[in-house]
C-alpha cells in the first residue's frame, strides 16, 4: 500500500484558516483517532532552533502549534509540546520558548511545554545505527504514548533539506549533537540523522509549510511562501512530498533517500499516495543553499 500525503492549502497564519487546514490534512489520511487514544500523552516535537520570532520562519509557527494542541484536546488527549531549549532555570519559559511565540500559544491550548535538556535523557542502544550505535535520547519522547513530528519547511545548509526526519535532531544533548556536526560530509551526517530518527517512533508528522525558509537555512535564509499544511503518518513521505513541493528531486536529498533505503518510509513519489488539493498549484522552486558544505551544520 502506497504512504499517503495529504496537502492543504493554508494562505496564512489566521488561526481559523490553520485549524481549518490542520483538521482537513489529519481527516485525509484518516485522522487523530487512529493513533490518539483518550488520556495518551502526545509529544508534539517542534523546531525551536533558537529565539528566533515568528516572522523569521526559523521556528514551527505557533498559531500552528496551538491548532494541534487544540485538536488534541478535542480527542481527550494531552497535548506536550517538547524541543532542546537550552538549560534555563524555569524549563517552561525560556527565552526560546517565549520568542517564536509557543509559550503563549501552549498556555491558550492548555499544553505543557518540556525542555529536553531540563527534562533529561535515557542512553539508548541504535540496534541498526551506522554512524551511532548509542545515543542519549530525550526521555519526554521515549516515555510518550504518541509522537508527533510538527517541523517548519527549510532549506539547510549540510542536509540540503530539514523536516519531519530530522526535526529529531533535537532530541540528542548539544553534546551529542556536536558529535554528529563533526560528520561534515553531507552523507554521514545524513546517516547520523537517520540513526537519531530510528529511536523517535514517530506516528504522524504535519508540517508548518505555510511560510517556509529558503537559501541559507535553517537560520540564516529568509521567508517564502508555500502556502499548505502536509501531514502523513509516514514522515518520510512527508518529507518527500515537502520537499517536491518546494523544488527539489525528494531522492537526491540524502537522507530522504537513506531512510527510504532503509525501511523507515516512503521516499519515491511513485510510492505516496498525494491527496488533498492540487499540488501543481502549490509546488514553486525555493532558492538553496550555495553550496551543501559551505556552512556548519546546525
Amino acid at each position: 500500500m502506497k504512504s499517503n500525503v495529504a496537502v492543504v492549502k493554508c494562505d496564512d497564519y489566521d488561526y481559523d484558516k490553520v485549524k481549518y487546514s490542520v483538521k482537513k490534512s489529519l481527516a485525509l489520511i484518516g485522522g487523530l483517532k487512529k493513533i490518539v487514544k483518550p488520556e495518551d500523552n502526545v509529544l508534539l516535537k517542534v523546531n525551536l532552533i533558537g529565539p528566533f520570532p515568528p516572522e523569521s520562519a526559523a521556528t514551527t509557527h505557533p498559531i500552528v502549534v496551538k491548532a494541534m494542541c487544540e485538536l488534541i484536546n478535542d480527542v481527550n488527549a494531552k497535548a506536550i509540546i517538547g524541543d532542546s531549549a537550552g538549560v534555563y532555570s524555569d524549563e517552561s519559559a525560556t527565552p526560546v520558548f517565549k520568542a517564536s511565540g509557543i509559550y503563549k500559544a501552549a498556555k491558550e491550548a492548555n499544553a505543557t511545554i518540556l525542555n529536553f535538556e531540563k527534562n533529561g535523557y535515557r542512553k539508548m542502544a541504535v540496534p541498526k545505527g551506522k554512524e551511532f550505535k548509542e545515543l542519549y535520547f530525550a526521555k519526554a519522547v521515549l516515555d510518550a504514548d504518541v509522537v508527533v513530528s510538527l517541523p517548519k519547511l527549510k532549506t539547510h545548509a549540510l542536509a540540503l533539506y530539514t523536516g519531519a526526519v530530522k526535526n529529531f535532531f533535537g532530541c540528542i544533548p548539544s553534546r551529542e549533537r556536536k558529535r554528529s556536526h563533526r560528520l561534515t560530509k553531507i552523507e554521514p551526517f545524513s546517516q547520523s540523522l537517520i540513526d537519531i530518527y530510528s529511536l523517535a517512533n514517530c506516528k504522524l508528522a504535519v508540517m508548518d509549510a505555510v511560510v517556509g525558509m529558503e537559501g541559507n537555512g535553517p537560520t540564516h535564509g529568509k521567508p517564502r511562501k508555500l502556502g499548505a499544511i502536509i501531514a502523513g503518518y509516514d514522515a518520510v513521505a512527508v518529507d518527500s512530498v515537502s520537499s517536491y513541493l518546494m523544488g527539489f528531486k525528494p531522492l537526491e536529498i540524502p537522507h530522504i533517500r537513506l531512510a527510504a533505503e532503509q525501511g523507515y518510509g516512503a521516499g519515491n513519489l511513485d510510492d505516496i499516495g498525494i491527496i488533498g488539493d492540487n499540488i501543481d498549484m502549490i509546488k514553486t522552486n525555493f532558492k538553496k543553499t550555495f553550496t551543501a558544505t559551505s556552512f556548519t551544520a546546525i
